[in-house]
């Protein structure tokens, strides 16, 4: 259900327009809520079509948080396996 209200494209979005503002707690949450929907066959489509996707993922794989950067290499793997 919430890969069809787009909530993938949203996140990356938040997370390319406001990653300064976001907290250590909400960027955690977002990164496991868009790893856990793109391990779905609709979430790795809907991933396909976010071009900005790889570069929001490749700016928090250097983070400083390492459950943000599980939570990224988690997506990586996901929808590059397909």
């Amino acid at each position: 259900m919430m890969i069809q209200f787009d909530v993938i494209n949203w996140i990356v979005n938040t997370i390319r327009e406001e990653l300064d503002q976001l907290s250590d707690y909400t960027l955690e949450y977002a990164t496991a809520l868009l790893m856990n929907l793109s391990l779905r066959a609709e979430g790795k489509s809907k991933c396909e079509e976010i071009p900005e996707i790889l570069q929001v993922l490749s700016e928090l794989i250097e983070s400083e948080n390492l459950q943000v950067r599980t939570h990224v290499n988690g997506t990586l793997y996901s929808i590059l396996t397909r």
